[in-house]
């Protein structure tokens, strides 16, 4: 196809208008495919990948409340309480709803933990 020429120009043009649309559809369309919602990982299910994101998500973002909630949880689905505590240790004394909620969630794991324990168990 012979590249266009501009009226009262000698340059011609790389490419149609219509092929830098395509072009930048299938570019965008790629990236949205690549790199989801963040969301998309705040799911209750606990795989490797979730959980390593969630995990990138706190070193960058530290003060990510959700991020660290839906951590600790799938830390917890997966029996590993101790760590979730861990996880939200930094929430724990925040002011508001946040701070309610991470109280709320480490009272939760810490209830769990001690229905963990045998009956005969001086922890209980």
């Amino acid at each position: 196809m012979p590249a266009a020429k501009n009226p009262g120009s000698n340059h011609q043009r790389l490419m149609s208008p219509l092929a830098l649309l395509v072009i930048s559809s299938v570019v965008i369309t790629t990236l949205v495919v690549l790199f989801p919602r963040k969301d998309s990982f705040y799911s209750e299910q606990s795989d490797a990948l979730s959980m390593t994101y969630l995990r990138a998500i706190l070193q960058f973002w530290p003060d990510d409340h959700e991020a660290r909630l839906h951590l600790a949880r799938q830390l917890n689905t997966l029996g590993r309480t101790s760590e979730a505590l861990t996880t939200i240790e930094p929430d724990i004394t925040l002011p508001g709803p946040q701070g309610k909620q991470t109280r709320l969630l480490a009272l939760d794991l810490r209830l769990g933990q001690l229905h963990a324990l045998r009956e005969g168990d001086s922890r209980r």
